[in-house]
């Protein structure tokens, strides 16, 4: 059990849970759904990437899906296309509660 928690806990990146609070081909578009963000959510960190053709903003960092229902449906008032989506997250972004 010693070493199971040793290596366990060497392990900085998890599977867990971000919000994709939109998918578009149009950079100006992303960019304008991050400016919102950032002004309705300055204290909850963001991501982008661009997967050919489509950019891709995400938010949060949840280790469970149950962690990041209440803000999902505070956040699509705001950006009704938000879903939850899995990713590889380091340990210390995760958030817990509602965000």
């Amino acid at each position: 059990m010693a070493k199971y928690k040793r290596i366990n806990a060497s392990i900085d990146i998890i599977r867990a849970w971000r919000i994709q609070i939109i998918t578009t081909d149009d950079r100006r578009s992303m960019e304008k759904a991050i400016k919102d963000f950032e002004r309705l959510y300055p204290h909850i960190n963001f991501d982008w990437e661009h997967n050919a053709p489509y950019y891709q903003v995400r938010v949060g960092a949840y280790e469970k899906r149950e962690d990041l229902e209440a803000f999902l449906l505070e956040i699509k008032n705001d950006f009704p296309s938000a879903i939850p989506v899995q990713a590889d997250i380091e340990k210390k972004e995760l958030i817990s509660g509602n965000g």
